[in-house]
């Protein structure tokens, strides 16, 4: 059996990574500005465990969602 190479995670806020702000950066007013992306998901829980495991992390949560929504997006995926 070959290693999985990516993880993929559905969920809402707390997957997504709100709140996870760069405090490096200024005048950042929103945790979704493109600038604060790569801090939020290498920060949020999924991105931890891709870390952990050298694995590439494809992130699929967003703020807001439902389980109805997240069991959408999976069948979208």
């Amino acid at each position: 059996m070959s290693r999985p190479s990516r993880l993929i995670a559905f969920g809402d806020s707390w997957t997504w990574g709100d709140e996870l702000r760069d405090p490096t950066i200024t005048n950042l007013e929103w945790c979704s500005d493109d600038r604060n992306t790569a801090y939020r998901l290498s920060r949020g829980f999924p991105g931890l465990v891709a870390n952990h495991y050298g694995l590439e992390l494809e992130n699929h949560g967003s703020n807001g969602q439902s389980l109805q929504s997240m069991a959408w997006t999976f069948e979208w995926w």
